[in-house]
């Protein structure tokens, strides 16, 4: 079950069609602003290849054209920050601002220097990711979706439309599992819970997995996530049962199972405590 969590975020829907999305965009809008007035914009991906100077074409080493690659190295890092930290509007704002450096390609043919640059930014998204906190496992999966989906590409527009979902699916990682904030016991605590839900966990073998004494890890725990270290192995497995749920025709005891509860009473107390309702009635009422 664990492998799940990569392709659902692999799979999340991404709108390529603009007019479809602004469309959709707007219904929502009419309903949260409640009729108000509002506003919709638009960030352009640009990664179209710029007409190179040919001042600076002659003059590659020139103070000009070094000014350019600093400045270069500067957005990449002003990318690398956004992203590290879930803010998409700026990292599109950062990669769209790449196409003013007007420096000689090292490659001369356009389309296949335009698949170099998607998979340069493939490596600084992966890295900013792991720059802010999203655990090695996560980034490998989405990282390795993308290189397939690079190496098919056959257009610019296919090229485009990869760049662009790579900066939403990434950016969208970081936001749903950056583990920066926490401290270091905490973060391998949460980890290990991450990764090993299907079987029993105690606070005695996550005690010895953070490296720490069980009592203070506990108490480290719940200042740090606001909740005790039971209750936050119980909603992630609630939260992993009610995809389940949503997704298979499992039996709910099988689902329990799948998320590491073995009691199957245990786990329609604990899914009704945390959803006020119960597995089979969840399951009616949302699919």
């Amino acid at each position: 079950m664990a492998s799940r969590l990569p392709d659902f975020f692999c799979g999340i829907p991404y709108i390529s069609n603009y007019q479809a999305l602004e469309a959709t965009t707007a219904i929502l809008a009419k309903y949260v602003f409640d009729g108000g007035n509002f506003e919709i914009g638009r960030i352009e991906l640009n990664i179209d290849p710029p007409d190179y100077d040919a001042q600076i074409l002659s003059e590659r080493r020139s103070a000009l054209a070094l000014a350019y690659i600093e400045e270069r190295y500067r957005n990449e890092e002003e990318l690398m920050d956004a992203i590290a930290h879930g803010d998409l509007t700026r990292a599109l704002l950062s990669v769209s601002g790449f196409n003013k450096f007007r420096i000689e390609p090292i490659i001369a043919d356009a389309f296949r220097s335009a698949k170099h640059f998607s998979i340069t930014l493939s490596t600084l998204a992966r890295k900013a990711a792991q720059r802010g906190g999203v655990h090695p496992a996560h980034i490998d999966s989405v990282s390795s979706y993308f290189t397939l989906k690079i190496d098919a590409a056959r257009d610019w527009d296919a090229l485009k439309g990869i760049c662009s979902e790579m900066l939403h699916k990434y950016c969208l990682l970081v936001q749903e599992r950056a583990l920066l904030g926490y401290s270091r016991p905490v973060q391998r605590a949460l980890n290990y819970i991450e990764f090993h839900y299907t079987e029993p966990i105690s606070l005695e073998t996550l005690a010895d997995v953070a490296a720490i004494n069980p009592c203070n890890l506990s108490a480290q725990f719940k200042k740090e996530t606001g909740v005790s270290v039971v209750e936050y192995i119980n909603q992630n497995r609630i939260r992993r049962a009610q995809t389940l749920l949503l997704t298979t025709d499992f039996p709910i005891s099988k689902i329990a199972e799948a998320v590491g509860i073995a009691d199957n009473n245990y786990f329609t107390r604990i899914f009704k405590r945390l959803n006020g309702t119960t597995p089979k009635e969840y399951r009616l009422r949302h699919v």
